[in-house]
C-alpha cells in the first residue's frame, strides 16, 4: 500500500503538495482494511498507521499544509 501511494505521488506530472494529505488519508483507510485481512502482521500495519497519523498531525500544524489545502481547492 505505501509503495503504491509513493508511486502515485512521485509522478512528474502530479502536483504533489495538494494531493499528499488526501492520498495519506486514503492510505490510512487501506491500512485499516489490511489489518483485518492480514492478522499475522497486524502489529506492523498498526505501527505504520500510528506513524502516519503522527506525521499527518504534525503536518496540519504547518504553513505548508495551509498552502497545500488552498492549492487543492483552486484545482
Amino acid at each position: 500500500i505505501p509503495y503504491s501511494v509513493q508511486e502515485y505521488l512521485s509522478s512528474d506530472y502530479t502536483p504533489t503538495a495538494p494531493w499528499v494529505l488526501s492520498a495519506y488519508t486514503e492510505m490510512l483507510e487501506l491500512l485499516e482494511l489490511a489489518k483485518m485481512r492480514y492478522p499475522k502482521i497486524r502489529h506492523a500495519i498498526q505501527a505504520s498507521i500510528l506513524a502516519l497519523k503522527e506525521y499527518m498531525a504534525y503536518t496540519r500544524q504547518t504553513r505548508a499544509y495551509a498552502l497545500a489545502i488552498g492549492k487543492s481547492i483552486a484545482l
